[in-house]
């Protein structure tokens, strides 16, 4: 706890010297990948006990799950584990409890759990029937997020003061989901709801690890070491109360929670063993809100009958006495006064919005819809439809047959839209055989009528050949024509100074000044390409911010006359050499024309690193009794043109030329390293550096003086010393 409000304190020193600090937004989030290491051994072992050797793992192990072959299905077999980080003192012994459905061929399998301390070390014992075990694999898991901001861990307490509805449910990609390794999602299946299947993990939430970490190893155990290919639940609730989104898809998605009733079910599991211990107020709240939720959505009856625990539909234990027992009370208090079905959407994206077509020619189109309503848009029973309007109903001269009729396209693509998502829907088109020029427009169709504010609308030419003209009829009112697309550069970064070794960005703002929209898709997008030479070879060519070599792509589907938009390109100095570098621009309609618009470019300076620091001020002289604490402290500029970090490649490190007399193991990284916390600089830009030190028994008076260096780069040397005096 000191040690968190010491960072806090270095924290805000820095941030007020600095100046204010760009949050990221709320929807920004990271996958997290899970480490995983495994002990795989056959043994030969005697009919009731085995202690293993100790592995070494190449990992912190935080979780701790099994597979294991046996000659029997049925079984007696008990395993615990423990871990160590020093060989010396290790974790009490852990039970890691069996799924007690044992037909998937002669393995079982123990989900995760997550252990009391972290080690590197562990070890592990069988008890029972132990003779009938052919192979023994554990699976260590280290599902921690390696990196956090503050802004992370005030998280919770953002929620409670904003006051968001109980049934926020944190979803995957909040919870770090590593989307990576999930390989189920295209072979999805959906299923109407009829029961709600109440599980726990089995594992003793008394960890220090967060609970998203161990929704992350579940995730992991479940999709790579079992072979479902997702998490096994539709849902988690931890013991704060926290809601997490399972299996990817939403409601009605078919999930592997409990064999022989995955279809229609939905799978929720509270974090924690509820055999010997009682679940937390929290938890049972946020379970009754859940299964009310779930009930308004679909429209399952809540009754004994439809709310059961994983122990009424298979041979097992889960979930847990005393999470049982609470059963019948969740019941009823989940039964809750049906909100009124609320449905509301708005346009997020349409792919194509003009389109070129043969007679008889086939096109999709993808159009994206928020769900800004209360009610889930169900995979299984289609109540929102994509529909041709102005005027509603009326049948669509672009009907096939995968429409559902001919005034009635799809419903939602994949997916359940739960409220508050997004959702596509696939427009599939077929071209009339008569040429002509067409307006076509859909909007999406709810229950009570059309959705107002889904409106779209789609250009479509039917031509054997596209049309490039000038033309001013009905039917091509603007034409294509090279002379009606224009633009001025409103803003540039003209010039940009680099470090090598360093990124920058490349960046320039143009305004549509023609009389024709901008595409970046069809037959002619709006495009930048390399000038001077023309169609030259970018030396800032990357594979993610270009599209070619010598083109960008239009950063928007579509920019009408009158609107701006941004490019940016990220300049990478590794195998640049330092100097002055020149690039050049111009508009292209790729499949037309060059722009007739003046180039424009952009001047790039790329310099050799270089490392200066200034004190500017310090607190000299510090007098303290044995045993007390006390900041030394000192503000330092950064004269040079490259940051210091302390969690960089290049580590941000305060040190004394050999052992110090004030090193104090809770705030010190080593007898000669202080941990001074998590610190940015920037070139030209003053931080406060806080060094505790703890006096030592003996009373004097002591000079004590610290080094600063970016750990295997640059060392500054000698920056600042301080008189202390120790007496009673």
């Amino acid at each position: 706890m000191k040690k968190t409000l010491f960072y806090l304190f270095s924290f805000l020193f820095t941030f007020l010297l600095v100046g204010a600090i760009s949050i990221v937004a709320a929807s920004d989030y990271d996958p997290v990948p899970v480490e995983a290491d495994t002990l795989a051994e056959t043994i030969d072992i005697g009919p009731e006990e085995y202690l293993s050797g100790i592995k070494e793992a190449e990992i912190d192990i935080w979780m701790v799950g099994a597979k294991i072959r046996t000659d029997q299905y049925e079984h007696d077999i008990e395993l615990d584990v423990r871990t160590t980080s020093n060989l010396i003192d290790w974790t009490d012994w852990q039970h890691i409890h069996f799924n007690e459905n044992h037909s998937e061929q002669q393995y079982i399998y123990a989900d995760p759990i997550a252990m009391t301390e972290p080690g590197n070390y562990i070890q592990y014992k069988l008890t029972g029937e132990t003779d009938e075990i052919v192979s023994v694999e554990l699976v260590m898991l280290d599902p921690t997020e390696k990196e956090k901001t503050w802004i992370d861990y005030l998280g919770g307490f953002v929620q409670e003061a904003l006051g968001l509805e109980p049934i926020n449910i944190i979803t995957r990609q909040q919870w770090g989901a590593d989307e990576s390794i999930m390989f189920w999602y295209d072979d999805a299946e959906f299923e109407d709801i009829d029961k709600i299947v109440i599980h726990h993990t089995a594992a003793d939430d008394a960890t220090p690890i967060d609970p998203p970490a161990v929704v992350r190893g579940i995730y992991y155990f479940h999709t790579v070491t079992r072979g479902w290919g997702d998490i096994g639940y539709n849902y988690l609730v931890d013991q704060h109360g926290n809601i997490y989104e399972g299996r990817q898809g939403g409601l009605g998605v078919v999930a592997a929670h409990a064999l022989g009733s995955n279809y229609g079910s939905v799978g929720i599991s509270v974090l924690g063993n509820f055999m010997n211990s009682y679940p937390a107020q929290d938890t049972l709240d946020a379970l009754t809100n859940l299964i009310s939720y779930v009930s308004q959505q679909t429209g399952v009856s809540l009754n004994s009958k439809t709310v059961v625990g994983h122990r009424d539909v298979d041979a097992t234990a889960c979930p847990g006495d005393h999470l049982y027992a609470d059963i019948p009370e969740i019941i009823l208090e989940s039964v809750t006064p049906a909100n009124p079905n609320d449905y509301q959407a708005m346009l997020l994206e349409i792919s194509q919005e003009e389109l070129f077509l043969g007679p008889d020619e086939y096109a999709n189109v993808k159009i994206s819809y928020l769900n800004t309503g209360n009610t889930a848009w169900l995979q299984t029973d289609h109540e929102v439809y994509l529909v041709p309007n102005k005027p509603y109903p009326r049948s669509s001269e672009f009907y096939n047959s995968s429409w559902v009729s001919s005034n009635k396209v799809t419903g939602p693509d994949h997916d359940t839209v739960m409220s508050n998502t997004a959702g596509n829907f696939i427009l599939s088109l077929k071209a009339p055989s008569e040429y002509d020029f067409y307006v076509e427009n859909f909007a999406l169709y709810g229950p009570d009528g059309l959705i107002p504010g889904t409106d779209v609308s789609i250009k479509i030419t039917v031509a054997d050949q596209p049309v490039i003209t000038d033309d001013n009829s009905t039917k091509n009112p603007k034409g294509i024509g090279a002379h009606n697309y224009h633009y001025n550069v409103k803003n540039i970064s003209s010039n940009i100074h680099i470090v090598k070794g360093n990124t920058a960005t490349l960046w320039f703002e143009l305004e549509n000044t023609g009389i024709n929209n901008w595409f970046n898709h069809g037959l002619f997008p709006f495009r930048i390409g390399t000038w001077d030479p023309i169609d030259h070879d970018s030396q800032f060519y990357n594979d993610t911010d270009w599209l070619a070599p010598n083109r960008l792509d239009l950063p928007a589907t579509k920019v009408a006359p009158g609107e701006s938009v941004r490019f940016e390109v990220k300049v990478e100095s590794d195998q640049l050499e330092p100097g002055t570098y020149y690039e050049n621009f111009k508009g292209v309609i790729d499949g037309l024309t060059w722009l007739e618009d003046d180039p424009f470019g952009v001047r790039i300076i790329v310099s050799d690193p270089s490392y200066e620091a200034i004190v500017q001020n310090q607190n000299y002289n510090l007098t303290l009794k044995p045993g007390q604490t006390a900041f030394a402290w000192m503000d330092v500029t950064n004269l040079g043109n490259s940051p210091w970090d302390t969690d960089g490649v290049y580590p941000m490190k305060i040190y004394t030329n050999g052992g110090s007399s004030f090193y104090d193991y809770n705030y010190w990284n080593s007898d000669s390293e202080p941990d001074v916390g998590d610190l940015f600089v920037a070139p030209g830009l003053t931080t406060r550096l806080f060094i505790l030190l703890t006096a030592p028994n003996s009373t004097g008076n002591y000079t004590e003086c610290f080094n600063m260096k970016l750990d295997g780069l640059h060392d500054f040397g000698q920056l600042g010393c301080w008189n202390v005096n120790v007496s009673n």
